[in-house]
């Protein structure tokens, strides 16, 4: 069994004080001293003592009280975030800038985190600067490879090993210089020139949920180490941003999880030649920290440039040799139309007239230059249940959306399914 937890009281804090105070050698030096002082305290002297004693009491409760005050602090930190992210979005709208507003994504690449000295070593860094206008425009990405200096000692296979599996830098050697200043200080350099000359503020800086907590901690420690501005990186969840900013416009994403569903399916992580110049004849590029950002900017632009009739640029909206350079959501619409239509098609033997007209109105909409062309009416026959209020955009249909099961109560159910119902 472990041992039993022994109580101590509030006389043996004010002890501990009078030994560090007084430099006793011990407590038992202490001892005389601080009984005589202890008599003589009021209560409300005391209670410091007293409440430190209670609790210390029950060190299990201790450590649960602090996890629940870490997860409610966590928390309201969340909300903040996200209500100043509104509040920045609809300051834009309001102003008509918000599409030649710039915004900066960051990425770290790291080699290993030692538990020891409890820092991380990063490997390579980028940050890009763009806006909805323009997209990334030359001259505004920062991207380096980052020599941190020794490894520790310990570490070395571990280091090797998520190299291997990722980015694929080599290991600091011994003779490597530190570049560790230069990065902050270029970083902090570009926070500098983009700070706000009225509020003074710095701009935010939008980061990936699941790199956030290690960006966080290699900012506070480059910071700490080479005395730079904290208050300059002001970092953000790149989702959040995402989906306030394709809602800006007209709200046509319910709930956050379709930007989170958009960023993690990363759809340009195949196509090369958007890596820095160590990556770009690797086999490793869809891990390069340049390549990352790069492709955060053209989802975001693929999806939030159509509603404000922005023309998507190859090579600063999209890549080079994007296959489409057609919307997301409009690639989506048109995929969706032309499943209806084939089933339709199937059906209309069996059907009335109209059918065949809903047939070539379809085929109208997915010829005509924009899909708000799309009447409620053909939303339904195309199996979106008609609505009221502002229009909604067809989506690409999965087995949860309304769009499926909207689609299937029409057709029916059981033997027959397809046939329209009269």
């Amino acid at each position: 069994m472990p041992p039993k937890y022994k109580k101590k009281s509030a006389f043996y804090y004010f002890l501990e004080y009078v030994k560090t105070a007084k430099r006793y050698k011990s407590l038992a030096y202490a001892q005389d001293e601080a009984d005589k002082r202890w008599k003589l305290m009021t209560p409300e002297e005391r209670l410091p003592y007293q409440e430190k004693a209670k609790r210390d009491a029950n060190p299990n409760l201790n450590l649960e009280n602090d996890m629940i005050r870490l997860e409610r602090e966590e928390k309201e930190a969340t909300l903040k975030n996200q209500n100043d992210m509104k509040h920045l979005i609809n300051k834009l709208v309001q102003s008509n800038t918000l599409t030649s507003e710039y915004f900066h994504i960051l990425h770290f690449n790291t080699f290993c985190y030692c538990d020891s000295n409890q820092k991380h070593y990063p490997a390579e860094v980028a940050m890009v600067r763009f806006n909805l206008n323009e997209g990334i425009e030359d001259g505004n990405m920062f991207s380096s490879i980052i020599q941190p200096g020794r490894i520790p000692i310990g570490y070395t296979l571990t280091v090797r090993q998520k190299s291997g599996e990722t980015h694929q830098i080599p290991e600091p050697t011994i003779d490597s210089e530190c570049n560790l200043k230069f990065i902050i200080s270029k970083l902090y350099e570009i926070m500098a020139a983009n700070q706000n000359s009225t509020t003074k503020e710095y701009p935010p800086i939008f980061v990936r949920d699941c790199d956030k907590t290690e960006t966080n901690q290699i900012l506070n420690q480059l910071c700490a180490d080479y005395s730079i501005d904290r208050q300059a990186f002001r970092i953000y969840s790149l989702q959040y941003f995402f989906f306030v900013l394709r809602n800006a416009h007209r709200e046509v994403w319910p709930s956050l999880s379709q930007s989170i569903t958009e960023i993690e399916k990363d759809s340009y992580d195949c196509i090369p030649n958007l890596s820095c110049p160590y990556h770009k004849d690797t086999s490793a590029f869809i891990y390069c920290s340049e390549c990352i950002v790069t492709r955060m900017v053209y989802i975001i632009c693929d999806n939030c440039c159509a509603p404000w009739n922005i023309t998507m640029k190859p090579g600063r909206h999209i890549p080079f040799n994007s296959l489409c350079v057609k919307p997301a959501d409009v690639r989506r619409d048109e995929e969706f139309l032309e499943r209806r239509i084939n089933q339709l098609s199937v059906a209309a033997p069996e059907t009335e007239s109209s059918d065949s007209d809903d047939i070539v109105d379809l085929r109208n909409n997915l010829s005509s230059p924009r899909r708000e062309n799309v009447t409620y009416s053909q939303m339904a026959v195309a199996g979106r249940p008609s609505t009221s209020g502002s229009f909604a955009p067809l989506r690409r249909p999965t087995t949860t959306s309304l769009s499926v099961s909207g689609m299937y109560n029409f057709l029916g159910s059981g033997r027959g399914r397809g046939i329209i119902r009269k």
